[in-house]
């Protein structure tokens, strides 16, 4: 509250409450990453589809159910990569920060590739695609963390109004950082 202007406290307030209810929101939390994830699931599948020149997946159960958790698995080991980044940066120093780095790397090749490996199937060029599309998102989520990093030094409270939009931009890179990396196994495959 030091930090913000004085006319900003009532939303502070009004924030600090709605967190204090966080339990029951963490529910409602859940089922809207679902029904986002599952939104981005289907356009995925499609964008695939359409970058492998044959039709989209159409099993349900991979689309309703497979995809969607891959992609909050994805959303919780990046959670989970900057709470390491943190505690990291406290107990190891530098070494720290490069483990943490190399972690986090692998695991979004992790995910990659079990996402290239559900659609396509050339193992080599899959493992390749997965690798260089990993360290284009490992480089995407280093430009976004120094991107709000910088924001949040200027400006807490406009930081906090404009992250939906930041995160609405990452997640555009994001997806189509993967869209490169699936037209490169169409590119290299046979």
């Amino acid at each position: 509250k030091d930090v913000l202007p004085s006319y900003a406290s009532p939303l502070l307030d009004k924030l600090i409450s709605v967190y204090e209810k966080r339990g029951s929101g963490s529910l409602l939390s859940l089922a809207l990453a679902y029904y986002f994830s599952l939104s981005f699931a289907k356009s995925l599948n499609l964008a695939f589809g359409f970058v492998a020149q044959k039709r989209p997946i159409e099993r349900e159960i991979f689309i309703w159910i497979a995809l969607p958790f891959l992609l909050i698995f994805y959303g919780i080991v990046l959670s989970i990569a900057i709470a390491l980044f943190i505690a990291g940066r406290g107990f190891l120093g530098f070494l720290g920060n490069r483990l943490v780095d190399i972690f986090n790397l692998l695991l979004i090749f992790l995910v990659v590739s079990l996402l290239y490996s559900s659609y396509f199937r050339p193992k080599r060029e899959t493992f390749i695609a997965s690798v260089f599309t990993s360290f284009l998102l490992f480089l995407l989520n280093k430009l976004f963390s120094l991107v709000l990093l910088k924001l949040v030094n200027l400006n807490p409270l406009y930081t906090v109004i404009g992250s939906p939009l930041l995160l609405l931009v990452w997640l555009y890179y994001s997806f189509y950082c993967l869209l490169i990396g699936a037209r490169l196994i169409k590119n290299i495959s046979p």
